[in-house]
C-alpha cells in the first residue's frame, strides 16, 4: 500500500512518457550525447517520468526490472545488503558512476558502491550499459557500467518539492497492515541569473519483518539519511562549473546467517563527498573535466565485528573533438587513488591514458573502437581494447540496427583481498575478460521498439574465496558466461505502455547460486 504526494509545482500533460524510441539521447556508451539509433551497445535509460510513475521503490527495485541484470536483495525487505549482477558477472564486474564520477568503496571486499546510500528522490536519470566498456570506464567495466546523474538546479527562481510515502511491510504469514515503511524528501532548487543552486534532505524507515524467518520473528529495521547541496555556474554557453556535496547514513539491522538464528546484529556506513564538474565547448568539441572525492566509514556489529575506512579520489579529463564530419575522436586522462584502513593502511594508484574512435565508415555503418593503458602501482600496465561495429539496414517502414561488439578487460584483485583481516592472499593475479556481443535493434511504426541479443565472455584468473582454506584464491579453470536477452517496448497510446524483457544466463566454471537462469518481467502503466 502506497500513499504520494508529488511534487507541488504544478505540471503539464506533456510531463508524460513520450515515444522517443532510437532517437532518445543516451551518453554513456561513448561520452559523446548520441542518439540511441547511433550507439552499438544496449542502453537502458531510466529516465525522470519512470522514477516519477514508481514513487516509492527504490533505485535497486526499478534497475532489477531490467533485462540482463539481477539484484540480490531488491525483492527481499528494506536494508538486505545489495548484490549487481549484470550480464552473469559478479559485484566486482561492474561500475558505478555518480554525475560523472566513478565512486566505489575501497575498505569493502568487493570494491564496489553501495547503492543504499543513494537516496532515489534525488537521482535525475539511470543509464546501465551492459557488456566490456573498460576502454572508457576502466577496469571493473567489464559486465556493465550504471550511470547515474542527480538533480540539478531548476530553471525556475525557487521550485520546491516535498514527497511522503506511507506503505505496509509484510511476510506471507504475517499479513498485517501496520504502517511500518516510511519516505520522505524535501527539495529546494532554482536559479539566479548565471547561478544555479540546489538543496535536499531525504530519509526512509521500515521495521516489521526480521532478516531470516525464525519462530521470534523480531523486526529488523533498517534507516537512511541522505542530504545534499549544489552550486553551478553558467558563465557562457560554452563553459559551465557544478560543485555537489553530499552526506549519507545508512543503520541496518540483520541476523545469524550460518546458525539461522535470531541476532542483534547492525551494519551501520557513513560517505561524505565533494563532487566537481565542468565542461568548456568550443567549435568541433569540448573538454570536460570531472573530480570526487569520497570518504567511506562503515561498523559491524556481530559476531565478527569490525570497522573499516575507505577513500578514494578520481579524476577523469577528456577532450571530444570532431575532425570532420565522419571522424570524433575522443583522448583521455584517469586517475584513480585508493585508500583502505585494513590491519594497516593501504594504497594504490591507477593512472590510465585512453583513447576512442568513432567513424563513420560508409552510408549506415558506423564503428566504434578504444585503447586504454592501465597503469596500476602493484600490477604494472596493462592494455585493454574494444571494437564496436554497427550497420543500419534502411527500410521505409522497418530500419534495422545490427551492431557487435569484441572486448577485453583487466580487473585487479581488491586492497581487502590483497590485505584485509579475512583471507587475504598477496599473491593474487589480476583477472582478465573477453566480451563478444552480437544483436539486433528494430523499431516499427514509431510505437513498438524490439532488441534481441546474444553475449559471451570468458574470464581468467576469477578470484573467489576457498571456504575450505578460508583464503582468496585465483581459479584455475576458466569460467564462460552465456546468454541471451530480449526487450520490447510498445505504446498503443500516448498515454499507455507496455514493457516486457526475458534473458537467459548460463555460467559455468563457479558456484553462481544467486543468478537466476531464467528471467522475465514485463509492466504495464497507464
Amino acid at each position: 500500500m502506497l500513499l504520494a504526494f508529488p511534487d507541488l509545482h504544478s505540471q503539464s500533460p506533456r510531463d508524460t512518457v513520450s515515444v522517443r524510441f532510437l532517437d532518445e539521447v543516451v551518453l554513456t556508451d561513448t561520452k559523446i550525447a548520441s542518439k540511441r539509433s547511433e550507439s552499438g551497445k544496449t542502453v537502458i535509460r531510466i529516465g525522470p517520468e519512470e522514477l516519477a510513475r514508481f514513487e516509492g521503490k527504490s533505485a535497486l527495485e526499478l534497475i532489477n526490472l531490467k533485462s540482463g541484470i539481477e539484484i540480490s536483495g531488491s525483492r527481499s525487505r528494506p536494508g538486505e545488503v545489495p548484490g549487481i549482477y549484470i550480464r552473469g558477472g559478479r559485484g566486482r564486474q561492474s561500475v558505478v558512476y555518480i554525475d560523472g564520477v566513478r565512486v566505489n568503496d575501497p575498505s569493502s571486499f568487493s570494491n564496489t558502491f553501495d547503492l543504499r546510500l543513494l537516496d532515489t528522490s534525488i537521482i535525475e536519470s539511470i543509464e546501465i550499459v551492459k557488456g566490456a566498456n573498460s576502454t572508457l570506464y576502466g577496469s571493473n567495466a567489464a559486465a556493465g557500467v550504471i550511470f547515474i546523474s542527480t538533480k540539478k538546479g531548476s530553471p525556475e527562481a525557487v521550485a520546491a518539492s516535498i514527497s511522503s510515502s506511507i506503505g505496509t511491510n509484510q511476510t506471507s504469514d504475517n499479513q498485517n497492515f501496520n504502517a511500518s515503511r516510511f519516505s520522505n524528501s524535501i527539495q529546494v532548487r532554482g536559479r539566479t541569473g548565471k547561478l544555479r543552486y540546489g538543496a535536499n534532505l531525504g530519509h526512509t524507515y521500515a521495521d516489521g519483518v526480521s532478516s531470516i524467518r525464525t519462530e521470534s520473528n523480531e523486526e529488523d529495521k533498517n534507516a537512511s539519511l541522505s542530504t545534499g547541496l549544489y552550486v553551478g555556474m553558467v558563465p557562457s554557453d560554452r563553459w559551465s562549473l557544478d560543485l555537489k556535496l553530499r552526506y549519507s547514513q545508512l543503520d541496518s539491522d540483520y541476523d545469524e546467517s550460518f546458525g539461522l538464528e535470531d541476532a542483534p546484529y547492525s551494519y551501520i556506513s557513513e560517505q561524505k563527498g565533494v563532487f566537481l564538474s565542468s565542461r568548456f565547448g568550443f567549435e568541433k568539441g569540448e573538454i570536460r573535466f570531472n573530480a570526487g572525492y569520497n570518504d567511506f566509514e562503515s561498523e559491524n556489529i556481530s559476531a565478527f565485528p569490525g570497522t573499516f575506512e575507505g577513500k578514494n579520489l578520481s579524476l577523469d579529463l577528456f577532450a571530444k573533438n570532431q575532425i570532420n564530419p565522419k571522424i570524433t575522436t575522443i583522448f583521455g586522462l584517469n586517475l584513480n587513488k585508493e585508500k583502505a584502513q585494513l590491519s594497516s593502511e593501504e594504497s594504490f594508484v591507477v593512472f590510465d591514458p585512453y583513447a576512442t574512435f568513432q567513424m563513420d565508415v560508409t552510408k549506415g555503418m558506423r564503428m566504434n573502437a578504444g585503447i586504454r593503458l592501465n597503469t596500476h602501482s602493484e600490477y604494472g600496465s596493462h592494455w585493454v581494447y574494444s571494437i564496436n561495429p554497427l550497420y543500419h539496414i534502411l527500410r521505409e517502414r522497418i530500419p534495422l540496427k545490427v551492431f557487435g561488439s569484441y572486448a577485453s578487460s583487466y580487473i585487479t584483485p581488491t586492497l581487502n583481498q590483497l590485505y584485509g583481516n579475512f583471507g587475504a592472499n598477496a599473491s593474487l593475479e589480476p583477472e582478465s575478460n573477453t566480451t563478444l556481443e552480437m544483436g539486433l535493434e528494430t523499431v516499427v511504426k514509431g510505437r513498438i521498439r524490439a532488441s534481441l541479443l546474444y553475449f559471451e565472455r570468458e574470464e581468467e584468473n576469477f578470484v573467489f574465496f576457498d571456504n575450505e582454506l578460508f583464503l582468496f584464491q585465483n581459479a584455475e579453470d576458466l569460467v564462460r558466461v552465456a546468454g541471451m536477452e530480449f526487450e520490447g517496448y510498445w505504446y498503443p497510446t500516448h498515454r499507455m505502455d507496455v514493457q516486457a524483457n526475458y534473458t537467459f544466463t548460463q555460467r559455468k566454471g563457479d558456484n553462481a547460486i544467486r543468478l537466476p537462469k531464467h528471467k522475465a518481467t514485463m509492466q504495464w502503466g497507464y
